[in-house]
């Protein structure tokens, strides 16, 4: 398991959360930030990236909505 640094500019708290894969701490950080739009997200390996939780929602109810 790995440990990622999560940083919300928004209220400028950083979280450090364990992961095994990105898919699952992509779902996670969507899950505790549902309202927020840009969430910096810095992998064990170094890696940095954004993730937007707000988005990912709506993409997720669109597809339900869409079935």
């Amino acid at each position: 398991m790995n440990i990622a640094c999560v940083y919300n500019p928004t209220d400028g708290t950083l979280h450090h959360l364990p992961y095994t894969d990105e898919s699952q701490l992509s779902d996670t950080v969507t899950a505790l930030f549902p309202d927020e739009h840009k969430i910096k997200v810095t992998l064990a390996t170094g890696e940095q990236f954004w993730i937007n939780p707000l988005l990912t929602i709506i993409k997720e109810e669109v597809s339900w909505i869409k079935r």
